[in-house]
């Protein structure tokens, strides 16, 4: 461990550490100082700084009490170079030199040092800075919840064209996106939680326009919806919108325009997610959702 023995500077004293010391001595006019491997070292060199001091309290002493000028100056010349060899062109500066060069080789050992402690300062602002702007980005972006529904009505008429079909979407109380709508096409079920899904993605696609930072997540509680849209949409792709046996996928044109809509998200670097939830569970925004696409078979 060092010691760093301050004889001159704005606080005289021993510090275990360069930044104390470099506080010390740094903009002081005539510093003084040395490092040490131990602490007995280190105050050996702060007494001996003291002596210096007795020196000029001596020659003071003598100056104001003797009568004689030249024997006062005499005792300041020897005085003057114990004590002040450091700043005079006396045989004693070598003795300055070799300090200075010492103190001058521990205070570039030291700065090493303290630059590597500074570059790592650095490199920790830098990393601050990165984290905060990050930080800034991630508190100026919003997240946007969105639960979707599809529900019908009189399956069993299906056949006879009396069955209805209506989509939800719910953004949360009182928000004017919030919205009750009719299936078109066939009246199913499975297509009224595609058409929830495609509202919210149409609705997204139009708030990034204006504001691309956003992450959406849109919630449903139909499986069958989440995967034709994410998993099983890119084989039906590859087979030209065709099942493993050979017919024709179902709501097609709906999971199509889905798809296309989610790779427009992503091309403006906005983040959008259909997410699974459990159905008629307690979860608030899915009942909400459930009751607008209700309304929406009577429309």
């Amino acid at each position: 461990m060092k010691y760093y023995a301050v004889r001159n500077g704005h606080k005289s004293g021993v510090y275990n550490n360069w930044s104390d010391c470099e506080s010390q001595v740094k903009g002081y006019s005539g510093n003084q100082y040395k490092s040490f491997n131990s602490r007995a070292e280190a105050n050996a060199y702060m007494n001996s700084g003291s002596n210096s001091n007795s020196s000029r309290s001596s020659y003071r002493s003598s100056s104001s009490s003797s009568g004689s000028g030249s024997r006062s100056r005499s005792s300041y010349s020897n005085s003057s170079s114990s004590s002040r060899a450091p700043y005079s062109n006396s045989p004693s500066r070598s003795s300055y030199g070799s300090l200075n060069a010492s103190s001058s080789s521990s205070y570039g050992s030291s700065r090493s040092s303290y630059g590597s402690s500074y570059s790592s300062s650095s490199s920790y602002s830098s990393s601050y800075s990165s984290s905060s702007s990050s930080s800034s980005s991630s508190s100026s972006s919003r997240t946007v919840n969105i639960y979707t529904d599809g529900a019908s009505k009189n399956n069993q008429g299906a056949k006879q064209g009396k069955s209805t079909a209506g989509f939800g979407v719910y953004y949360g109380p009182g928000d004017s996106r919030n919205y009750s709508g009719r299936v078109t096409g066939e009246q199913t079920n499975n297509r009224g939680e595609l058409y929830g899904i495609h509202k919210a993605l149409k609705n997204s696609v139009e708030e990034s326009k204006s504001s691309s930072n956003t992450k959406y997540f849109i919630h449903t509680d139909s499986q069958y919806s989440k995967d034709a849209i994410t998993k099983w949409g890119n084989s039906w792709e590859k087979n030209g919108w065709k099942t493993s046996t050979g017919s024709d996928v179902i709501n097609q044109d709906v999971i199509k325009e889905c798809r296309d809509m989610v790779r427009t998200l992503k091309s403006k670097n906005v983040d959008v997610e259909i997410v699974k939830v459990k159905g008629h569970s307690g979860n608030h925004g899915n009942d909400q959702a459930d009751k607008l696409a209700v309304e929406g078979c009577s429309k």
